[in-house]
C-alpha cells in the first residue's frame, strides 16, 4: 500500500510539473496557481503537489483523486485533441491516395497525374513520411515497378524527399511480412 500511494505521489508531482512548466518562461518563476489557471488545471493539484513535495504526504485517497483528475485533465487538453486531429490526418491521407490512385488507375495516355498538392502543402514532412507515405506503399500502385517509378517521380516533384519516404516505408512493409 505504501509503494503505490509513492507511486501516485511521483505521478501526480511529474505530471503537474509537465503540465505547467511549459508556462514557466523567463528568469522569474510564475506561481504555479497562475499557470494552473491559465492550463485549465485545477488548482487544488496544485496544492496536492505541494504537500506532496513540501510537507507530508497526502492520505491515499486524495492522490487517487488526483490521479484521477489528471488522467480527465490530460484526455481532454492532450489525448482527445491528438486523437481527432490523427483521425484529420487519416481521412484526408485517406483522400490523397484516392486522389492518387485515380490519377494513376487510368490508361498512360489517358492519365492526367495530379496530385493533390494543397493537401501536401498542407502536410508537415513528418506527416507525410509517417502518415501518407506508408499509406500509399500499401496499395495496388507499389505492385508494379512501372506504377511505382510512375508515383516516385510524380511525388517527388511536389515533395523534394519522396523519394526517401517511399524508401524507408518499403523497408518498414517488408519487415512486417
Amino acid at each position: 500500500p505504501q509503494t503505490a500511494s509513492l507511486a501516485r505521489a511521483a505521478a501526480v508531482t511529474r505530471a503537474v510539473n509537465g503540465a505547467l512548466d511549459v508556462g514557466q518562461t523567463g528568469r522569474d518563476a510564475k506561481p504555479l496557481n497562475a499557470l494552473a489557471e491559465q492550463a485549465g488545471l485545477p488548482t487544488w493539484l496544485v496544492d496536492v503537489r505541494h504537500g506532496i513535495t513540501h510537507q507530508k504526504l497526502p492520505a491515499d485517497g486524495v492522490l487517487r483523486a488526483a490521479c484521477d483528475e489528471l488522467l480527465r485533465f490530460f484526455d481532454a487538453t492532450y489525448w482527445r485533441p491528438q486523437a481527432e486531429h490523427l483521425q484529420g490526418l487519416r481521412s484526408a491521407s485517406a483522400k490523397l491516395v484516392d486522389d492518387v490512385l485515380r490519377a494513376f488507375s487510368s490508361s498512360k495516355k489517358k492519365r492526367k497525374r495530379k496530385i493533390n498538392r494543397e493537401f501536401l502543402a498542407t502536410c508537415a514532412p513528418c506527416t507525410l513520411a509517417n502518415v501518407v507515405v506508408p499509406v500509399l506503399v500499401e496499395t495496388d500502385l507499389f505492385s508494379s515497378d512501372t506504377a511505382a517509378e510512375a508515383l516516385v517521380k510524380e511525388l517527388s516533384a511536389a515533395w523534394p524527399a519522396a523519394r526517401l519516404a517511399i524508401c524507408a516505408a518499403l523497408v518498414a512493409r517488408s519487415h512486417k511480412r
